[in-house]
């Protein structure tokens, strides 16, 4: 099971009877869980993968191109922050344990550290 499918369980276990708008909502939400974690498996990979040296022969200079893959990711974590607040998830049970969201901080944590 991904971590965009047991997100949905947990959030389908947390907020039952959700109608047609938030199950939509949902949906995107397990789309974006997933992406995060194939722009982690791409980001936290071999580097060359996602930068690259690149070397100015005139001023004999070298500078660090990032792929827009770290970008993207940046921005698919705002938009998963927006569909769960939209969802209006209840945080009671699923804060205890820790959700999938804050795995997703945790390993983005440990990336940047």
């Amino acid at each position: 099971m991904s971590r965009g499918e047991s997100f949905r369980a947990e959030v389908e276990k947390a907020k039952p009877g959700m109608g047609p708008g938030e199950r939509v909502l949902l949906d995107e939400a397990v789309r974006l869980v997933d992406r995060l974690d194939r722009f982690d498996a791409l980001i936290s990979g071999e580097a060359d993968v996602w930068c690259r040296l690149v070397h100015n022969v005139r001023t004999k200079d070298y500078e660090i191109k990032i792929d827009s893959a770290v970008a993207e990711a940046r921005q698919t974590v705002a938009e998963l922050r927006q569909v769960v607040k939209a969802l209006n998830i209840p945080v009671g049970g699923a804060e205890e344990k820790g959700s999938v969201l804050d795995e997703l901080a945790r390993r983005r944590a440990e990336r940047t550290a």
